[in-house]
């Protein structure tokens, strides 16, 4: 199946409505500084505003934004939320990083199994994924990276759309991390050839330690394998989808005195029920009405509660914008949109069969998936001892070096 862009991403569309705009964006590509994909290149940008990427910011949990027409089609990229499930004898208790281990070999977690005695014992994993993931994880934003970017300008954001260039965004921690350019990687993996490749800076591929680069041409194989799979699938072809931990149960135990996991990235894919757009319109504008209904009953009912100065806090132009928005996302998202577990779950299991299509970019992201759900666990329980491994990781080179792209454009 020759599966493409176009085909698997939602067209944009747009409530009208004068206080509410919300947007299912498109995927086209476009480019980043000075890196190359065979089949997809990043050239830089020539405006100097262009390079101005803002970080992706979107607070929604993927528990909901799994089901949400706004999270999908803002992000529709890579999102991890989830905290791992320990066996049930093992007791994790604290993270340090010891900078005088070899790398891969630096953090180290204290546990207790079986109610005796706490032990050290270690967590393998590179500095280029454990010290962005660390971070990552140290906030509440589960959206790690999104196709649907936007520029620090408006204008040229619009410009850049225009030409036929996508717009990437990265979590704040993820920029210039190799750990980022592979979760970008991860989502343009299964669409398109060119995606068998590794990136190269230089004439150099970027590889991370403890990475090996594969065959590419091993790697297009699985890729075609993997659509005439897909072709097969009933409900095909999704629409867009977010790489995740979704309902993905992450285990973590010990084994061979160090900590082992299990949990795979999971392809959370979607469809709208239809691409009509004036029936489209209809369940907007319907959504619509019922959103400014319901803030305006909520306010009528706090009228006879709230003290005019908590009433003009309470309904300020950016609180009644944020409450109208939420509604009108749930009643489109209730009606519009489809959801497709059995497809997914499918899908998600080929890939990980056919050895992840391109193994070290299949690798990074499920060990990336991973450890930022060992770290929300550890964050959730022991929030200051979370805070001091973190001041630890505060001076800790990442290398390589490498500079996130800000805009990407297919070449074939």
């Amino acid at each position: 199946m020759g599966t493409n862009r176009e085909s698997c991403r939602t067209r944009p569309w747009r409530q009208c409505s004068a206080s509410i705009i919300l947007a299912v964006a498109v995927l086209f590509p476009l480019a980043a500084d000075a890196l190359d994909f065979n089949g997809f290149s990043f050239p830089s940008p020539a405006p100097a505003n262009a390079r101005g990427a803002s970080n992706l910011t979107n607070d929604m949990p993927i528990s909901r934004g799994a089901v949400s027409l706004s999270f999908l089609g803002a992000v529709g990229g890579v999102a991890f939320g989830g905290e791992v499930q320990p066996a049930q004898d093992l007791e994790i208790l604290a993270l340090k990083y010891d900078p005088h281990r070899p790398d891969g070999q630096r953090l180290r977690v204290t546990v207790r199994q079986n109610g005796g005695d706490e032990v050290v014992i270690a967590a393998p994993v590179a500095d280029w994924i454990l010290v962005p993931m660390a971070r990552f994880a140290e906030g509440k934003q589960q959206a790690a990276f999104t196709l649907f970017g936007k520029l620090a300008s408006v204008e040229e954001t619009q410009r850049q759309r225009q030409a036929g260039n996508e717009i990437l965004n990265f979590h704040s921690s993820l920029v210039d991390t190799l750990v980022g350019l592979r979760l970008f990687h991860v989502d343009i993996l299964i669409l398109d050839p060119g995606a068998a490749e590794l990136p190269s800076d230089g004439g150099h591929l970027l590889l991370g330690t403890g990475e090996t680069a594969t065959s590419p041409s091993a790697n297009r194989q699985a890729l075609a394998a993997l659509h005439t799979f897909m072709s097969t699938l009933p409900g095909n072809p999704f629409q867009s989808y977010v790489v995740t931990d979704y309902q993905q149960t992450i285990r973590v135990s010990v084994a061979n005195g160090a900590l082992a996991f299990e949990g795979n990235p999971y392809w959370h894919c979607w469809k709208t029920r239809t691409h009509d757009q004036s029936a489209i319109q209809k369940v907007q504008d319907a959504a619509n009405l019922w959103a400014n209904r319901i803030v305006q009953r909520e306010l009528d009912h706090d009228r006879r509660y709230l003290s005019p100065m908590e009433l003009n806090l309470a309904y300020a132009e950016e609180n009644i914008h944020a409450r109208a928005a939420d509604i009108f996302d749930q009643r489109t998202s209730r009606v519009l949109l489809v959801v497709m577990p059995e497809y997914s779950r499918k899908l998600s299991e080929r890939i990980r069969t056919l050895g992840g299509i391109n193994p070290p970019v299949y690798e990074a992201t499920r060990t990336a998936m991973q450890f930022a759900a060992l770290f929300r666990y550890v964050k959730s329980r022991f929030p200051e001892s979370y805070a001091s491994f973190l001041a630890s990781l505060k001076d800790v080179p990442v290398a390589p070096p490498v500079r996130t792209p800000s805009l990407f454009r297919r070449t074939h």
